[in-house]
This record gives structure tokens, C-alpha cells and sequence, in this order.
């Protein structure tokens, strides 16, 4: 690859927009989830197993059950990603809390089981 291509797909990585959207972490024995949104779901994804593999996530009931069922008895997922947009002022913040608003309404059943209701 020639210096120039490296250097302007190096150039179009650093401008990329983080993967933004709507994320879940589900225990598959019991079904309960943790659904949330993100400006960068990998990145959030990362952090939720890092803290729950040290024992040290901020909602108990879930760390409680990754202790039971070990990282196995996890799937973590991104359920709705938002594309990015041309317009420069979108408001990608209000489009992810609608994005999550809408997935709670559309999902009643789901939400009873919500770690973080």
C-alpha cells in the first residue's frame, strides 16, 4: 500500500463517528437485561465486561448474576445502531434517549426484567 492511501485511510479512521446506539447486556438464564444507549456502544460494551469480570460494576443484581453464571451466561450486543448523519447539528444525544424511549414502550414485557429499570 502506497503512503498516501495509508495516510488517508488513517486520516478517514481518526474522522469516523464512534459507533452510536441502542445496547444490551442479557443474562441468558433468567432473561433479565441491561438496555442503554451509547455514543460509543464498543467502547461501553468494553467497560460494562471490565467491570463486571473485576467485580466491581455499579448495578449489584447484574454483577450478582455474572457471578453465578459466569461470562458465558452473558450476551452483549448492540440492538439499533443510529448511522451517522450528514447534517452537521443533528442531535444525536435526543435521537439515542428517543431511540431507548421508544424500545421501552415497544418492549413492556422486557422492561419488568430490566437490571436497570
Amino acid at each position: 500500500m502506497d503512503r498516501l492511501r495509508k495516510s488517508q485511510l488513517k486520516f478517514a479512521y481518526k474522522m469516523a463517528l464512534p459507533p452510536h446506539g441502542l445496547y444490551v447486556i442479557r443474562n441468558l438464564a433468567t432473561g433479565a437485561c441491561y438496555v442503554d444507549i451509547s455514543t460509543n456502544t464498543t467502547s461501553m460494551l468494553n467497560r460494562h465486561r471490565f467491570e463486571l469480570v473485576r467485580g466491581n460494576h455499579r448495578c449489584k443484581a447484574m454483577q450478582q448474576d455474572w457471578k453465578q453464571y459466569g461470562d458465558a451466561g452473558f450476551v452483549m450486543e448492540v440492538l439499533q445502531p443510529l448511522e451517522e448523519r450528514a447534517e452537521p447539528d443533528f442531535d444525536y444525544a435526543a435521537a439515542l434517549a428517543e431511540m431507548l424511549k421508544q424500545w421501552r414502550e415497544n418492549n413492556p414485557a422486557l422492561v419488568e426484567k430490566l437490571y436497570n429499570s
